[in-house]
């Protein structure tokens, strides 16, 4: 289980809304496990300071696609229909 302690910098907190400066985030594993205005003693994690960067917490990639079904079988159906009138016409020459 990986450890970071981040300090300095700055920290985008999503609940107030706003850039907090002066705090430090403990991350374990993956999870932002505490935020304080006051020192944070861990013994396992890697400090690591920010300078004057700004911390995100969970950017969430919201990309998706999708999949009309109801679209593409429609578009198929009228695909078929139109093949079954060609070769209906193709029949009566």
């Amino acid at each position: 289980m990986a450890s970071y302690l981040f300090t300095g910098g700055r920290f985008l907190d999503p609940r107030r809304d706003e850039l907090v400066d002066g705090v430090e985030i403990l991350v374990e594993d993956n999870l932002i496990k505490e935020v304080s205005d006051r020192p944070i003693t861990s013994a396992t994690a890697q400090r690591i300071d920010i300078g004057k960067r700004t911390l995100m917490p969970g950017l969430i990639d919201a990309h998706i696609h999708i999949v009309l079904s109801e679209v593409k079988e429609t578009a198929q159906d009228a695909h078929k229909a139109k093949s079954e009138s060609a070769r209906t016409q193709l029949s009566a020459l």
